[in-house]
């Protein structure tokens, strides 16, 4: 009887301690967000500093904390440089294209439409520019907080990782250490697949505009590269946007564009994809679609970009546990 108490009262005490974590997790979810997106980013950067690590100056190997510092300020020149480079001419030649669409006009049954109707004024359109670049500025902060903290996490992680499978019991220590493991191999190879397709698909799309004589070709086509981040849907909305660009100067450029991008998406689906990821994710297009939804819609964009390798980390967490013989 008083055995049958205690386990009761146990239960209520694990029942009530998982309903504080749940809350107090969710009360804290923007620290724990952010925390999760520089876990990814150090996961993610793991391989350059490896590359880094297997590279000598003056016959001496280069330490941790060197190639760490290496890889992350590559890291950060690569974004400086497509804001400072890309941006300001996509946000010029945006602007132009704008400008013109809001100058057309069309007609159906006798009636005329203007896209004017449809496009903001100019200073509706700075307006809104300025409330999104305050919104830019306000977000900073948790930008610079991610890099730190994945920045001091990397500096550490292999002490971090030792420390933390020690306290374990025996039993789960290699568990822990093979889960670690297959997810720092696997997220590597996944990051830098998406790094060489978004670089290819950005480069094919680049000059087959070009060779259509399209114009904006050069942001379009870089437009088109950086969506790759986004699987399924970025593709689609790669090939709108250029569209469109087309159909203003013509039916026969606007059909020729969406032609082209049609078969970039095929020669990628086909050839690229399996080829230069080589399946690492393993998923379906409707599991990936359903955990873009998901994602979307428990954290915007931000959960749309994370739903793969979040999902891949939880397969392999998973599967390993799965697998792990279970002692009586």
């Amino acid at each position: 009887m008083d055995r049958q108490i205690i386990i009761s009262i146990k239960t209520i005490l694990l029942v009530a301690a998982g309903i504080a974590t749940t809350f107090i997790v969710y009360q804290m979810r923007g620290i724990f967000l952010i925390l999760l997106i520089a876990l990814l980013l150090v996961i993610s950067l793991e391989h350059a500093v490896l590359f880094f690590q297997k590279q000598t100056v003056l016959n001496k190997p280069v330490p941790r904390s060197l190639a760490v510092i290496m890889a992350y300020l590559s890291f950060v020149l690569i974004i400086l440089l497509a804001v400072t480079v890309v941006m300001p001419p996509v946000l010029i030649q945006t602007q132009i294209l704008i400008s013109k669409i809001s100058g057309l006009s069309f007609q159906v049954q006798g009636t005329e439409f203007k896209f004017q109707n449809l496009v903001p004024d100019s200073a509706t359109l700075s307006s809104q520019l300025f409330n999104r670049s305050r919104s830019l500025f306000t977000n900073l902060a948790n930008i610079m907080s991610v890099l730190i903290l994945a920045l001091y996490i990397s500096l550490d992680w292999e002490n971090m990782k030792r420390r933390g499978i020690s306290l374990l019991n025996d039993p789960y220590k290699t568990l822990v250490k093979n889960i670690i493991s297959e997810i720092e191999v696997s997220i590597g190879q996944w990051v830098k697949g998406q790094a060489i397709l978004m670089l290819t698909i950005g480069s094919i799309s680049t000059v087959g505009l070009l060779i259509l004589d399209v114009d904006y070709a050069i942001p379009l086509g870089i437009a088109a590269g950086m969506l790759e981040v986004v699987p399924l849907l970025g593709p689609i909305v790669a090939t709108v946007l250029a569209g469109i660009v087309g159909f203003t100067d013509s039916y026969t450029k606007g059909l020729a564009v969406t032609a082209m991008f049609i078969i970039v998406q095929q020669l990628e689906n086909n050839l690229l994809v399996p080829k230069i990821m080589h399946k690492v994710s393993g998923f379906s297009p409707l599991v990936i679609l359903m955990a873009m939804l998901i994602g979307t819609d428990l954290l915007g964009v931000v959960g749309a970009l994370l739903a793969i390798p979040m999902m891949m980390i939880g397969v392999i967490v998973f599967r390993r546990v799965a697998k792990y013989p279970v002692k009586s």
